[in-house]
């Protein structure tokens, strides 16, 4: 039996984690003709290559390889349509073959497992078939698994630094699925000339044909993303000059980062990648899962050169992928042929079909060499142009164009008393008149909805000034306009005749409801003309309808729409005051008693009163208009299924007056937000550059419907002033926008960013949903939901689970009767509502709650509810292994597909013991009381991969005989690599036994716990730093007092800053910093002395500084804020009393061992002797200038007498650092923060 290689062992990690992973390989070759004993021939070829008999197994939960040589290949025959079933179906994994052969009229279709083979060996096995057919040429390939590729050099400080500061960059925005789904395949053949040009370009720069179109693919997702740094995926041969022509399973998938600078040419692009592409190659013997561990997220699209072919063929294509697109290349006849393999998920038919257009469109461009900068991605439909219209008349000129004709109408109905047009128009005459006495430009309409207030606003409009309706909720804003109330229409002793005064250029002002707070809007005369003037859609439909009803509050702009609908087209206005909302029947029956014909309000109004009574009139209406939110597939399809009313949906924030786009809606499963009405352009942007169409971005708005607004919310493109919406929106090929969301709904969890809103369009895609809404709080993610027939929540999440990636699903789902709907019409949560309604789990058996622990410990929480699922508390493949591999250890098994599918609870109440075996939970604890070393027992020892764990380490295996226990955060080559470099000799290995970082320890065996753990970035959020500060402390502090093993706590509490608050001789901590770094670790401290247990105990040190010997400083430097501070007062020549200790970190290593002998409860290690800044280093020659006493100072100046006490009893005193250690030291700090 053999080992795997690191290939193969990526590729079982992988399927072990989806059971529907991408695993066969293959294709379908033509058969040359006139062969004699076809069929013997090829079972010949195929049962002579041992290697082609490889089966795996499975011996101590580890997988082998072997080859049976007494097996048999054989060569199936099948029909032509029964070829896919043939490629698609699974081989087993273990004890069985993996590969077979299949012949269908003139071809011949060739399947292995991928573990087995990669894509350059089917094309040897296949080369050399043919020579075989033809020439009888016998194949010679190896006879045994090719075990190891490599040497077992770490590439990790390479990847690290090659990825740690690139983002993860989709070709579609905000379009994830990182699911493994349906896929659907393109081919494209590139003409001959184009084809030409590429050969003739990639001969000229010795440049690969992948090369050259990862460069076309990065240039697209460089812009959609607004990005200069992405990476894609790259498929590395990873053969030698060794095994070039050996068959097996060598192929590796890299992450390839890519930095595009705007100022290159397409051939320095070109050039750049070559050079990446070598580098990767020297770095390429790298394990998967350990470049996983620097970014769990890498790529979305991989480029996958499969070279020339000069026979007929056609490589097989697997029905389902995990990234959103694989570009396959392929040469046959001088002509580039591409394969695109999509997840239908990510792309539809018209969506796939514009991206090929778009790659030829670059592929074009890119073979005469442009300049980066000047390169279009844009179609040419895409260039769209604003839709103007004739001029446009005013809000008075529309209201008087046939307005004598209509003078008898019916204008309003106020409480069924009717008033006719010529009413509104006497009354507004002699109002306006009057106002013309008043000197304010702005006039606040004091007066409840009713003829009178229409009439004041008609009046204001009419004396050329601007109203602003008073409500409750504005009026706050309102204090220092005129108040037109009830009083003004005293004395009315004016003109009813029309007046002849311009119209302020602002019709009226308005005080938005929407997500981002209150804020000022001035809605401009001709905005509003232009709305209501529109052509090709419902307002023009409105003309032929008599009775249009105002629902909403005079406060939201939608009753704007309503009374100037009906104003200035002659209709009659139906008023309802600001309580009618209560009453859904009063609504219903007043409807029904006028005839009401027109309804334009919000979907959630509309669903309100569908539901509570008003069904008998809004099946009457002729037309429907709904904005203001989002309209949803089930309030559409009530509308389209049960009336026979036009439906239409508009989009437009109120700083864009009203609507700027709409639609009639006639497929409650494709719901648009219609075009751009007349005089407004829209376009998608990613804050620079206008986006494609179907690619996801902001939406932004310019034109005449743009009101003026006292923010920073515009933006310049092109010398056109947009508004940015911050709403999330697409446009389609026929020129449809669509919305998506809120920007401001986006949030972060687990640092990953989730729009709210996305969620919810997804949920309500469910037949059972009719409203969905996500809030976020606490870091966590719920979903409120009502429905139209009952469901069980299990069948909910299933539908998320498939339709949304891992990382975004929401922790819980809440159904609710009714969402409640605010004045705006808009849905509105009381905060109790939105308060977390999360059960605690609680197993009752003590394995089930020994397990949850288990997964508490993976999933690096303190909590886990009823609800949760293992995805949303921050799950994930890695982990995934990590757990299942722990679990196993104690002999439970769950099945994988649980995991990603039901509650962590159910499926720990459904966990199968093997065998009973006892089951050790992890105790992560730690020593406080007299600390015992006991040559049978073994220290455990955390953190010894950092830069002070590793010297203690070393101080351990050099001064004691002691077994050391060392559960590992990084990889075990980079720990072996790591302690080389600072010590610059091999590690004894002889007394050490290593874990991995969360695997269970068995107390019974340790005598003490050191922790030097530490999340040491001293500038970063405090959430990020509580996981290892603060939480994994927390569970060590638990395990210790179980246990009863003493903990040692190493805190890097910033000793050196706080001398005067830091006691050795204190039992409690009262101190909160500015800084998170400092709070985190004040918070691990409190929670020891909040025990005030023995053996819990603390020992803090100073700043750490460089080896003393070797000069050697931690591998994050720049993270240190001391040594920052050093450089930024030396280079700005600040004179200060500055005080400060430096403290060798293996000095500090060795003080430690020696505190553990006595029994403090907190111990203080830090040189005795601080140094004065000013009087150390020379301000303007910027270098150490004096080692005299002048710069030592009292040992009194910071509380470590016990601890030093301590220490020369057994002989430890601090060493003198001379002159070229501190002039290092300077230098360091200057070089790091210069750089």
């Amino acid at each position: 039996m053999f080992s795997l290689n690191d290939s193969q062992t990526s590729f079982l990690n992988a399927i072990k984690i989806h059971n529907n992973y991408p695993s066969n390989i293959g294709g379908v070759f033509k058969i040359p003709e006139n062969i004699n004993d076809l069929d013997k021939k090829i079972f010949d070829y195929f049962n002579s290559i041992p290697i082609l008999k490889t089966k795996l197994t499975c011996t101590n939960n580890s997988t082998y390889q072997y080859i049976d040589y007494e097996s048999t290949i054989k060569v199936n025959k099948i029909s032509s349509h029964e070829m896919n079933s043939f490629f698609e179906e699974s081989f087993s994994l273990y004890n069985s073959l993996l590969f077979k052969v299949a012949l269908s009229d003139n071809n011949i279709i060739i399947v292995s497992h991928h573990i087995l083979l990669d894509g350059g060996s089917i094309k040897l096995l296949i080369n050399n078939l043919y020579s075989y057919l033809e020439f009888n040429i016998t194949p010679s390939f190896n006879d045994r698994p090719l075990t190891s590729l490599s040497s077992k050099n770490s590439y990790y400080d390479f990847w690290n630094k090659e990825l740690s500061n690139n983002i993860y960059t989709p070709i579609r925005l905000k379009r994830l699925d990182s699911s493994i789904s349906s896929a659907k395949r393109k081919m494209v053949t590139i003409d001959s000339s184009l084809s030409k040009k590429i050969n003739l370009l990639t001969e000229q720069y010795a440049i690969s044909k992948s090369c050259f179109f990862e460069a076309i693919i990065s240039l697209y997702i460089s812009y959609i993303n607004d990005s200069n740094n992405i990476i894609i995926g790259t498929s590395t041969h990873n053969r030698n000059y060794k095994n070039k022509d050996s068959l097996g399973m060598f192929a590796k998938t890299l992450p390839l980062s890519i930095s595009i600078n705007k100022e290159f040419t397409f051939i320095d692009l070109l050039t750049s990648l070559k050079k990446k592409h070598y580098e990767i190659l020297r770095n390429r013997e790298i394990s998967y899962e350990e470049i996983l561990k620097i970014k769990n997220q890498l790529f979305d699209v991989i480029v996958i050169d499969h070279g020339k072919f000069t026979y007929e063929n056609n490589f097989l294509f697997y029905p389902s992928l995990e990234l959103s697109l694989v570009l396959n290349i392929v040469e046959k006849n001088n002509e580039i042929i591409l394969y695109f393999d999509y997840k239908e998920s990510i792309f539809n038919e018209t969506e796939i079909n514009r991206l090929i257009k778009r790659i030829k469109l670059l592929i074009k461009q890119s073979v005469v060499n442009p300049k980066i900068e000047s390169i279009n991605y844009l179609l040419d439909d895409e260039k769209f142009l604003i839709k103007q219209s004739n001029e446009i008349p005013s809000v008075l000129e529309l209201y008087y164009q046939n307005l004598y004709q209509s003078i008898d109408s019916i204008a309003i109905i106020d409480n069924n008393i009717q008033y006719t047009f010529n009413d509104l128009e006497l009354l507004s005459n002699k109002l306006a008149n009057k106002l013309l006495l008043i000197k304010d430009d702005i006039v606040a309409i004091d007066i409840k909805k009713s003829f009178y207030s229409i009439a004041a606003m008609l009046a204001i409009i009419k004396a050329g000034k601007t109203f602003v309706f008073k409500t409750s909720y504005n009026q706050d804003f309102l204090q220092d306009y005129f108040h037109l109330n009830h009083e003004f229409f005293n004395s009315l002793n004016f003109k009813s005749e029309k007046l002849f005064i311009k119209e302020n250029q602002f019709l009226c002002r308005y005080y938005t409801s929407g997500t981002t707070n209150r804020k000022e809007v001035f809605i401009k005369n001709i905005s509003v003309a232009n709305h209501i003037n529109n052509h090709d859609s419902y307002q023009q439909q409105s003309k032929d309808t008599n009775v249009i009803p105002s629902v909403a509050m005079l406060h939201f702009d939608i009753s704007l729409e309503e009374i100037m609908l009906a104003l200035l087209n002659k209709k009659t206005l139906l008023l309802f005051d600001e309580n009618s909302l209560s009453n859904p029947k009063y609504i219903n029956n007043q409807f029904l008693q006028y005839n009401v014909d027109f309804f334009t309000t919000t979907p959630s109004v509309f669903n309100y009163l569908w539901q509570n009574g008003a069904i008998e009139s809004l099946k009457n209406l002729k037309i429907i208009v709904l904005g203001g939110e989002v309209l949803t597939k089930s309030i559409a399809k009530v509308i389209l299924e049960n009336t026979n009313s036009k439906l239409y949906n508009s989009y437009g924030p109120t700083e864009t007056t009203i609507a700027v786009t709409s639609i009639e809606i006639t497929d409650y499963k494709k719901i648009p937000i219609g075009k751009a009405h007349d005089n407004i352009n829209i376009i998608i942007t990613n804050n620079k550059s206008t986006l494609p169409k179907y690619e996801i971005g902001e939406i932004l708005i310019s034109g005449i419907s743009v009101a003026r607004i006292n923010e920073d919310r515009f933006v310049i493109i092109k010398n056109v002033i947009y508004y940015k919406t911050g709403d999330y929106g697409y446009q389609d090929e026929h020129n449809h926008f669509y919305y998506i969301g809120r920007i401001d709904s986006e949030i972060k969890r687990n640092g990953v960013r989730i729009n709210l809103s996305y969620i919810d369009r997804v949920l309500e895609k469910n037949d059972y949903i009719e409203k969905s809404v996500s809030t976020f709080n606490n870091n966590l993610i719920t979903t409120f939901y009502n429905t139209k027939s009952k469901v069980n929540k299990s069948v909910l999440y299933e539908h998320l689970i498939s339709s949304l990636p891992k990382e975004i699903i929401p922790n819980n789902l809440v159904e609710v009767s009714k969402f409640d709907i605010t004045a705006e019409g808009k849905i509105k949560f009381n905060s109790k509502t939105i308060e977390h309604n999360l059960i605690p789990y609680k197993p009752k058996s003590l394995l089930r709650k020994k397990v949850l622990t288990i997964f508490m410990n993976n999933l690096e929480t303190d909590n886990i509810s009823i609800n949760d699922y293992y995805l949303t508390k921050g799950g994930d493949s890695i982990k995934a292994l990590l757990l299942i591999a722990t679990l196993e250890e104690f002999n439970l098994k769950i099945n994988v597909d649980d995991l990603f599918q039901k509650t962590i609870a159910n499926i720990i109440d459904e966990i199968k013991v093997v065998k009973h075996k006892k089951i050790y939970i992890q105790n992560n604890d730690f020593l406080v009381k007299e600390i015992v070393f006991t040559s049978n027992k073994k220290i455990l020892l955390y953190g010894s991969s950092g830069f002070l764990g590793i010297h203690i380490l070393n101080e351990l295996i050099e001064t004691t005989n002691l077994k050391i226990v060392i559960p590992l955060r990084i990889s075990y080559l980079d720990f072996l690599n790591r302690y080389y470099d600072f010590f610059g000799t091999s590690l004894d290995e002889s007394r050490i036994e290593y874990l991995s970082f969360n695997t269970f320890i068995d107390y019974s065996k340790i005598c003490f716990v050191i922790n030097a753990t530490g999340n040491v970035k001293y500038i970063d959020t405090y959430e990020n730093l509580t996981g290892i500060n603060v939480r994994f402390l927390n569970s060590l502090v638990s395990n210790s007092i179980k246990n009863e093993v003493p903990l040692v706590h190493i805190s890097t509490l910033g000793l050196s800053n706080s001398y005067k608050l830091l006691k050795e001789n204190t039992n409690k901590l009262h101190i909160e910093y500015n800084n998170p770094y400092l709070n985190s670790k004040a918070s691990a401290e409190k929670r020891i002395f909040d025990q005030n247990n023995p053996y819990l105990r603390i020992i803090r040190v100073g700043n750490l500084m460089p080896n003393f010997d070797t000069n050697k400083f931690q591998l994050n430097p720049h993270d240190n804020a001391f040594l920052r501070l050093l450089s930024t007062l030396s280079k700005e020549s600040i004179q200060t009393n500055y005080t400060f200790d430096i403290t060798p970190v293996d000095v500090a290593a060795k003080a430690i061992l020696k505190t553990l002998l006595f029994n403090n409860k907190v111990s203080h290690i830090l040189n005795p002797y601080p140094f004065k800044f000013n009087d150390l280093i020379d301000s303007k020659e910027k270098r150490i200038v004096s080692l005299g006493n002048d710069v030592i100072y009292s040992i009194k100046k910071i509380d470590s007498l016990e601890t030093t006490s301590c220490l020369k009893k057994v002989n430890f005193t601090y060493p003198i650092l001379d002159k070229k250690y501190l002039e290092n030291l300077l230098k360091l700090a200057n070089k790091i923060f210069n750089e």
